[in-house]
């Protein structure tokens, strides 16, 4: 399975379309608390687990 990085990845988007693209995340980040929960729980929803 490819391998994706996800920087500033806001609310998950970009990381549900990669995500649907076959890659594995190995990592993601953004500078804002708030948006990283929201990232966080978006992807606990889809069933990832970190």
């Amino acid at each position: 399975m490819p391998k994706a990085i996800d920087l500033f990845c806001g609310a998950g988007g970009f990381s549900e379309g990669i995500l649907q693209s076959g890659f594995d995340i190995v990592f993601s980040s953004d500078r804002s608390i708030e948006v990283m929960k929201t990232y966080t729980d978006r992807h606990e929803q889809l069933g990832i687990i970190e």
